[in-house]
């Protein structure tokens, strides 16, 4: 049970906190091995769930296509006395046993044992929310010249970032969120190595936050001039650390 969500959080407790959830919250049941102290070691299994209350509609950061989380909004708007007498009236025996043998009887031959329903609730919270790597990657494209990175520089941009956007531990330890974007980036080459160039007299792979169908043509073509102009625009060592070598 976690009570009042998100209230006084900071942004890095806002993404911590679906970072979490998603480690505790496997989508599968998972059969375990227990072995209690002075007792009988047995087969079992292990599964987590959590009802999660909050007064904010954006209380967790997920994304559209998340597996974990249904959201269920409350009224807003206080209903009139005859309500509530109905309800506490359904506190009765006779009003569990219908409950009971409603839920016995449903038809859930259809039901999705992957995604969670898309309520009015979740399609507002994921609207509400960006993913701390998608407004890093953002925040990079918007305050930088150049669409060409080499994993270094990319290193670099996301400290920058996380810093801008008060995201304190993921520019103390930005591994996670690099290794996310660089995937996402993708090779520019249809090569394990991807598209390498001599930078500094080493081969190092770069790859293209925007505009990736352009680069992989320039990469095709082997525009060495091209990429050099553009990663002196994101260069923090003003070309000192670039220089390409045919």
């Amino acid at each position: 049970m976690v009570e009042e969500a998100k209230d006084n959080m900071s942004k890095d407790d806002f993404y911590h906190g679906f970072e979490s959830f998603k480690k505790n919250v496997d989508t599968r049941v998972t059969p375990v091995r227990v072995n209690p102290k002075y007792g009988r070691t047995r087969d079992d299994f292990m599964f987590f769930n959590a009802l999660i209350f909050s007064n904010h509609s954006d209380a967790l950061a997920i994304p559209s296509n998340d597996r974990r989380c249904c959201v269920l909004t409350n009224p807003s708007v206080m209903a009139g006395v005859e309500y509530y007498d109905r309800l506490e009236g359904g506190l009765s025996a006779d009003e569990a046993a219908r409950v009971y043998w409603y839920l016995m009887e449903r038809d859930i031959s259809g039901y999705d044992h992957v995604y969670p329903p898309m309520t009015k609730g979740k399609m507002l919270m994921t609207e509400q929310n960006i993913l701390p790597s998608v407004e890093i990657k953002n925040h990079i494209v918007e305050h930088c010249e150049g669409q060409i990175f080499t994993k270094k520089m990319l290193k670099s941009k996301v400290i920058t970032a996380a810093h801008a956007l008060d995201y304190d531990s993921i520019a103390a330890s930005p591994g996670g969120i690099i290794r996310t974007l660089w995937g996402k980036m993708g090779s520019l080459r249809d090569d394990p190595r991807g598209a390498r160039y001599y930078i500094g007299g080493s081969q190092i792979e770069v790859r293209a936050i925007s505009e990736k169908p352009k680069w992989e043509k320039h990469d095709f073509d082997r525009n060495k001039t091209l990429f050099e102009e553009e990663l002196l625009k994101n260069d923090i060592t003003g070309g000192k650390g670039l220089k390409l070598m045919k």
